[in-house]
């Protein structure tokens, strides 16, 4: 039995995590974030997601996905999921791994 005050662990996630409301953008507002942060222009379309939100991004030749965290998402989770992502296409090329991009702010640190 949970006692007030306590946080609860649900298959090894925080309470706050799964209870929370993930983002909420707007298609023209993940326009402009992606333009803006990505240098990328396009037309944003919802994809359905359990926590964090995610939008495919039309640019004018390729397609792209933007992923929103949820915000109570640990920085260290996203941060490992991005180098699980770059450590599986280095390791084998030949698969077809979504690629990381960084936003101009991150590029140039």
């Amino acid at each position: 039995m949970q006692r007030q005050g306590e946080t609860q662990l649900v298959w090894g996630f925080d309470e706050p995590l799964l209870a929370g409301s993930p983002p909420c953008l707007s298609e023209q507002q993940a326009q402009a974030l992606c333009r803006d942060q990505y240098g990328v222009a396009g037309r944003a379309r919802l994809l359905t997601a359990e926590r964090d939100q995610n939008f495919r991004i039309a640019g004018d030749d390729r397609a792209y996905v933007l992923k929103i965290s949820h915000p109570a998402e640990r920085a260290q989770t996203i941060e490992r999921q991005s180098v699980a992502l770059e450590h599986i296409a280095a390791a084998d090329p030949t698969l077809r791994v979504p690629a990381v991009s960084y936003t101009h702010l991150r590029a140039h640190e």
